[in-house]
């Protein structure tokens, strides 16, 4: 890849961390953008996107958004405005390619989340009359992730004699950041138009979660307390295929080799 033609938006956050951290790795040149300071090199700090002049023939990875679920579904139509608006700003800066960061969730039939996949839908009509790329990724875990999710909850309890979740019994499917940060360095690097889901194709439920944990943390916890015991709370299952075949791409990390990991990093 030519230097100087990558811009990341959001990098601050736990996808663009790992994702910078990636591409330091491999050498490939990029941009930190953002409307407040951060730790990072190459940083183009702007109060307003349309500020932004990239160098010709760029590629966009716009990651700049709110991915607390509970929170944007407070914050309601102003979210989705302020969105849209956000992502037509950066696209009109003429980009050789732009990679939208979106969530398998627009297609899951849950109860919760309105708000954000409203956003989701809205910014991928956008980018596909763009002829960008969406990369609709799964619920990730890894180094750096927020402590409003599952995994965290685990590994607060992991001392505990018991662990109390919200349901046990919700089934999703989970993808180590590693994987997923391999996905977008792939879409960057074939600039492939359309969506791809970024997924490990496996449902899990949350208990058996618990338990891989505890297989190699255990603490003698006797049982797993529910909070929202009748609450049904399940993923669909993932397709993958077009993402392996177009992106040559696929999940490498298992489940228990995610838990091993990020238990070596806690």
């Amino acid at each position: 890849m030519k230097a100087s033609n990558l811009y990341i938006t959001g990098a601050s956050g736990f996808i663009g961390k790992n994702l910078i951290k990636s591409l330091k790795k491999k050498n490939i040149f990029h941009y930190c953008v953002s409307r407040k300071k951060t730790e990072f090199d190459n940083t183009i700090e702007l109060k307003n996107y349309k500020d932004l002049e990239p160098k010709k023939n760029s590629i966009l990875i716009h990651l700049a958004e709110n991915n607390n679920i509970s929170e944007v579904d407070l914050l309601g139509k102003n979210y989705i405005n302020n969105n849209v608006n956000t992502l037509k700003l950066l696209l009109k800066k003429n980009w050789k390619h732009a990679v939208y960061i979106s969530s398998v969730m627009v297609e899951q039939n849950l109860n919760k989340g309105l708000i954000y996949k409203k956003s989701k839908k809205a910014c991928e009509k956008i980018i596909l009359e763009y002829g960008g790329t969406i990369l609709r990724m799964t619920n990730l875990y890894g180094p750096y992730m927020s402590d409003v999710n599952i995994f965290s909850d685990i590994i607060k309890q992991l001392n505990n004699q018991s662990i109390t979740l919200k349901n046990p019994n919700a089934i999703r499917d989970f993808l180590w950041i590693d994987d997923a940060v391999e996905a977008i360095i792939s879409a960057i690097k074939k600039t492939p138009g359309g969506i791809y889901n970024i997924a490990s194709g496996k449902l899990i439920s949350v208990e058996e979660i618990v338990k891989h944990f505890l297989k190699i943390h255990s603490n003698g916890i006797k049982n797993i307390i529910s909070t929202q015991k009748n609450e049904n709370d399940y993923f669909s299952a993932i397709d993958i295929e077009k993402t392996k075949l177009d992106l040559n791409w696929k999940p490498n990390f298992t489940i228990q080799t995610g838990i091993k990991k990020l238990l070596k990093n806690d």
